[in-house]
């Protein structure tokens, strides 16, 4: 009996052992998201026969608003790509070259095509139109577009705000007429095309009819890229303050750079911009420039590029920069009695390069910068036992020379054991020289992205 219970324990201790514990919390379940939602190609909306455009955000609102805006944009642009030719040259092809999108997407009812996918996480949102739809619907959308073009005002009078709203309620209506014909028979409708470009000039001549107070232009930019006074204007349009325009502000084509600028003028017509990053290019200028935002005045995306009222900076380059070096190369104490390798390489380097460096004091030259390098590179030697020994120390800093800030800093750290009749002084001097070559690496890559110039790795261009 007793071994009848010992057994029946036995079974159940096992079976004890051998149960799963239950899970606590909620079980993921891993989406997979279809195929078109990962390459960007529907199998039911082929881009050979649809207009396609995608959205992808955290929330699905958000992912059908993009995709939405997306193939607005792009039935604009595929209009007017169905022009043959018809535009080229026109003040039309020159002055509308920003991003557009004249008509709504509601306006093409159930044509329009849509799908949607989601992982949970990422939420991705497809819209398409047929061409063929376009074309059918573009014919049927020509004529209320030209009655509606020839019932909008085309005279431009008022205040600022008031002629950017007449001139683009009255581009936008002449350029659906001008993208609708394009789409619908591949014809340009000249009335509609003149009508445009009257609008559209309306709009670009007026920042240049603006009068503009500006400071901040002509200062230098430091070598960490930022200015020590931020940009200004104050604007007046007819003897009246431009106040609450929106602005848009950026660094001119080709350069590269962080704004902090006001998004819209104050009720004096005034706006800051903080220049807080530019980096060099390689010019001895770099431009800052600010322009309306015209998206923010009109009914929708007209495409018009407005002109910019720009500030110019000085920016260090290698015409305008001064390198001075002031580096000792030591082993065991002695900077004397031994080869250097670190400045006379540096200095053949600069030679190449067509970068102006002196040695220990700055030129009676002017320039509009100057930065140094500065420091040791220090080898020491011992023996251990019959073995040589030698260590790199110091450290090499490169300094603005105006106010001593610190750009970049280089420690040498190399330990060397000779090998067996290698004595301290051989070991030292090639410990000095492998030192020397590594802190060159270091110091033309850092030189060349101060001091860039114009198609170099670090300058405008590439």
């Amino acid at each position: 009996m007793a071994r009848t219970f010992l057994i029946v324990l036995a079974g159940l201790a096992l079976a004890a052992c051998t149960t799963t514990p239950p899970r606590r919390g909620v079980e993921i379940t891993r989406v997979e998201v279809p195929q078109w939602a990962r390459t960007g190609k529907h199998p039911k909306y082929p881009e050979s026969t649809y207009l396609v455009a995608f959205g992808t955000a955290s929330t699905k609102g958000a992912a059908e608003a993009i995709a939405t805006a997306r193939l607005e944009e792009t039935l604009v642009n595929w209009a007017m790509a169905q022009d043959n030719g018809a535009l080229r040259g026109t003040q039309f092809s020159r002055l509308v070259l920003d991003r557009a999108n004249w008509f709504a997407l509601s306006e093409f009812g159930e044509s329009v095509q849509s799908d949607y996918a989601s992982n949970g996480f990422e939420h991705i949102a497809l819209r398409a139109l047929h061409k063929g739809d376009y074309r059918l619907l573009s014919q049927s959308m020509i004529g209320p577009a030209r009655e509606s073009m020839l019932k909008t005002p085309a005279s431009v009078a008022g205040d600022f705000r008031t002629r950017i709203d007449i001139a683009s309620r009255a581009f936008l209506a002449a350029a659906r007429v001008v993208a609708l014909r394009f789409v619908a028979d591949g014809e340009l409708d000249r009335p509609a095309l003149e009508n445009a470009e009257d609008a559209a000039l309306s709009i670009w001549e007026l920042p240049g009819l603006v009068k503009l107070q500006q400071t901040g232009a002509g200062q230098k930019v430091q070598m960490k890229g930022s200015t020590q006074a931020p940009l200004s204007m104050r604007a007046t349009f007819r003897n009246s303050t431009l106040a609450k325009v929106p602005l848009r502000w950026s660094v001119a084509l080709g350069a590269r750079g962080v704004l902090d600028g006001a998004t819209e003028t104050s009720e004096t017509g005034e706006a800051l911009c903080s220049v807080l990053q530019m980096s060099p290019t390689g010019d001895e200028y770099g431009f800052v420039q600010c322009q309306v935002d015209l998206d923010r005045m009109t009914p929708r995306r007209t495409g018009i590029t407005m002109p910019a009222w720009q500030w110019q900076l000085i920016m260090p380059c290698r015409r305008n920069v001064e390198v001075i070096l002031v580096v000792k190369e030591t082993i065991d104490e002695q900077s004397e009695g031994h080869e250097n390798y670190f400045k006379p390489a540096l200095k053949t380097w600069a030679i190449g390069r067509a970068l102006t460096m002196v040695e220990d004091s700055p030129s009676l030259r002017d320039y509009a910068y100057r930065i140094r390098i500065e420091g040791q590179i220090i080898v020491t030697t011992w023996k251990d036992g019959e073995t040589a020994m030698a260590r790199t120390s110091g450290k090499i800093t490169l300094f603005d020379h105006a106010d001593g800030r610190e750009l970049f800093e280089w420690i040498p750290g190399i330990l060397r054991r000779g090998e067996d009749g290698v004595t301290t002084d051989s070991l030292g001097l090639s410990t000095l020289r492998e030192a020397a070559s590594e802190g060159l690496a270091e110091f033309c890559t850092r030189l060349l992205a101060t001091v860039p110039a114009p198609g170099e790795e670090f300058g405008r261009g590439r």
